[in-house]
């Protein structure tokens, strides 16, 4: 299910279908999900373990703006679109938003935790800094949870300069 945070239609939508599963855990997380490669995958899997297997995974997806401000002109990738077509035919992922800076974050995680609570996942930038996790008025409700980063793995930015790089070397 995509939902929207400005219509409220979309956010009742989710709020009512959160209600209506008393029994599942409910999560939040959100990135940019640029190049989906399998360090997204992994960290989608370990949200969802963390909620159990039957959790609610909402996903946000940075907006192509949003991407913009915080990476550079070059990024994203992938448009906004494709970014959140492929989080919505994720198996791990419940319900898929797009946002555009951290007052949509907020407005989701108070409209959707705010039902009954639930985790907010960060990656380990958020490590000792877990109350600076825009949750709005629901912090006493949610629970900050951090994933940790895999060491083995690139970002996406180191994958798209080896891309960049592979496609300016000629072919022997």
């Amino acid at each position: 299910m995509v939902i929207n945070p400005y219509p409220c239609t979309s956010l009742e939508a989710a709020a009512l279908y959160i209600a209506a599963h008393p029994e599942r855990q409910v999560g939040l997380t959100s990135g940019t999900w640029d190049l989906f490669h399998d360090f997204h995958e992994r960290t989608l899997e370990r949200c969802l373990r963390e909620l159990g297997y039957d959790g609610i995974l909402i996903v946000g997806v940075d907006s192509d703006a949003e991407v913009r401000r915080a990476k550079g002109p070059g990024r994203p990738m992938q448009s906004e679109y494709q970014r959140r077509m492929l989080l919505d035919s994720n198996k791990n992922v419940t319900l898929v938003y797009i946002q555009d800076g951290i007052a949509d974050f907020t407005r989701v995680c108070e409209t959707l935790l705010g039902v009954r609570g639930g985790k907010v996942f960060r990656n380990e930038a958020f490590a000792g800094r877990e109350d600076e996790v825009a949750v709005g008025s629901v912090r006493d409700k949610v629970r900050i949870v951090i994933i940790p980063d895999i060491d083995e793995l690139n970002s996406t930015s180191a994958l798209a300069e080896r891309i960049r790089c592979t496609k300016d070397t000629p072919r022997t």
